[in-house]
């Protein structure tokens, strides 16, 4: 069953911003969180709703990097059985080290903010829209990468996905 526009936001904003929030090391001229993002990046997980279903789901991300390496846009579209979704956006790093922005889903006309911190080859974030938040752990190791969302009291209890640069 497709989402309506509010159960799918508390999913899409968790998705784009874990994705957008990786940090590979991989020996770029950049520095910080966004080192290393830039180009495309595949991956699959699982989507878990809070009536206990759980589906596969298939990840695509374009990652643009600044020159700087303080600002990141992203292009991210994920699938499964049920869900389908696009969304765009645009994070910066700001000079005390947090990450902040805004992300938009094109399908269902949803968007919201982003605040997050790194803390070693983790980021920690709170995504929110209008009416939800969610909170996300994002794991980088090399050229991999590991996203945990939950989304206590919606829909979508949990999504985790697993990247790869390539």
């Amino acid at each position: 069953m497709p989402l309506c526009s509010s159960d799918a936001s508390p999913l899409k904003g968790a998705l784009l911003a874990a994705t957008v929030l990786l940090s590979p090391s991989l020996g770029l001229a950049q520095t910080g969180p966004f080192a290393g993002l830039e180009g495309a990046w595949s991956g699959n997980g699982v989507i878990s709703s809070n009536d206990g279903r759980s589906e596969r789901l298939r990840c695509r991300a374009q990652y643009h990097v600044s020159p700087s390496g303080k600002d990141l846009d992203l292009q991210l579209h994920c699938t499964s059985d049920s869900y389908q979704f696009d969304v765009n956006s645009q994070l910066v790093l700001e000079s005390n080290g947090a990450i902040e922005g805004q992300w938009t889903e094109t399908n269902h006309k949803a968007g919201g903010g982003v605040e997050a911190r790194a803390n070693g080859d983790q980021i920690v974030a709170k995504i929110a829209g209008p009416g939800f938040t969610a909170d996300m752990k994002v794991g980088t190791h090399g050229k991999r990468q590991r996203v945990e969302i939950i989304s206590p009291g919606w829909e979508i209890r949990s999504v985790s996905v697993d990247m790869h640069r390539g």
